[in-house]
């Protein structure tokens, strides 16, 4: 909800809910008074499909041609899902949504840097799943953040969409680009204080 009501004049948003069964609850739309009831019929139940709520939410057309955002909520680990992690990172890397992630989880991070996760998750998919969100944050530029409490996630949503808003896009025009496939993209910043989130890489 705090995410909602954060939205500017002209943004648009869509909501989808996953347990067992990943369903649109909200098409895309300005409409807040909407989307805040389409949250309150949401209930908590079920197992969590969130690889396949992932791929639904990356995929999710957009209603018109635009920055997207796609702010993924979970209390845990995934334990229903159908598709494969790995085929979701992959599909992530070739969409335009930027993935930022909220999880309700106390537990520590595993210490294994992002580049010796996502190794693992392509190795053993159904083992490692639960590296995809902070995954696809790092894939797609975005972020992934994890709260212990449910009274700091008013504060983490709107962090995120604070986050988001402030972003901007650098495009440039690759001079000696190789044909088809998956080119990588790093981008530094000449004052080693300074961090910067950007996508990856892009697929021509």
């Amino acid at each position: 909800k705090a995410a909602v009501s954060s939205l500017r004049a002209g943004d648009q948003a869509a909501l989808l809910t996953f347990s067992q069964n990943v369903a649109l609850r909200a098409t895309w739309t300005d409409d807040k008074h909407k989307l805040q009831t389409a949250i309150d019929a949401a209930t908590a139940q079920g197992s969590t499909s969130l690889t396949d709520a992932a791929f639904a939410a990356i995929t999710l057309p957009p209603a018109r041609l635009s920055r997207t955002l796609a702010l993924i909520f979970t209390d845990g680990d995934d334990s229903s899902s159908w598709l494969n992690a790995a085929t979701v990172v992959d599909a992530a890397r070739r969409t335009d949504a930027v993935v930022y992630g909220v999880t309700l989880s106390a537990a520590p991070s595993s210490g294994a840097t992002l580049d010796e996760r996502r190794a693992k998750l392509f190795e053993d998919p159904g083992l490692y799943r639960s590296s995809l969100l902070p995954l696809l944050a790092h894939e797609t530029g975005g972020e992934a953040f994890a709260r212990a409490d449910t009274k700091d996630l008013r504060a983490a949503f709107l962090d995120v969409m604070a986050r988001f808003n402030q972003r901007y896009v650098l495009s440039y025009a690759p001079p000696h680009a190789a044909g088809s496939g998956w080119h990588p993209v790093e981008v530094r910043m000449k004052d080693p204080a300074l961090t910067v989130t950007a996508r990856r890489g892009y697929t021509q």
